[in-house]
């Protein structure tokens, strides 16, 4: 899967979040320059415990880590949703479907923003 692709599936996912109206969003260039000051891997993101303590250096109170991927002519784009101060998942959510082109991955970003602003 391209860079491009996965960057516009990002973008869109990004818009279609923020209009949600359910979340204030910091974006990741503000993210990785605290966690640089902090002298702290992205492999943070990865270890729960580390995870936890990501809340008390953040000014947010969730974490949204989000992957898309390609298996033969399928696409997924899957999200979480972490509790920065507990570390704990909050939300899971995820979108598959065939496409011809990574323009697929737009739309399945946009299932999964669906599928996490319902109440």
């Amino acid at each position: 899967m391209s860079q491009d692709g996965a960057s516009a599936a990002f973008d869109a996912f990004r818009r279609e979040f923020l209009a949600c109206g359910s979340y204030d969003l910091i974006t990741r260039d503000k993210v990785d320059k605290i966690l640089a000051e902090m002298q702290i891997q992205n492999t943070a993101l990865i270890d729960e415990k580390k995870r936890a303590g990501l809340g008390k250096l953040l000014p947010a109170g969730y974490l949204v880590v989000g992957q898309c991927a390609k298996a033969g002519q399928d696409y997924m784009v899957s999200v979480d949703i972490i509790n920065v101060e507990t570390g704990l998942l909050v939300k899971s959510e995820y979108a598959t479907g065939a496409g011809a082109d990574e323009s697929a991955l737009i739309g399945l970003a946009r299932q999964v923003v669906s599928k996490l602003c319902k109440p």
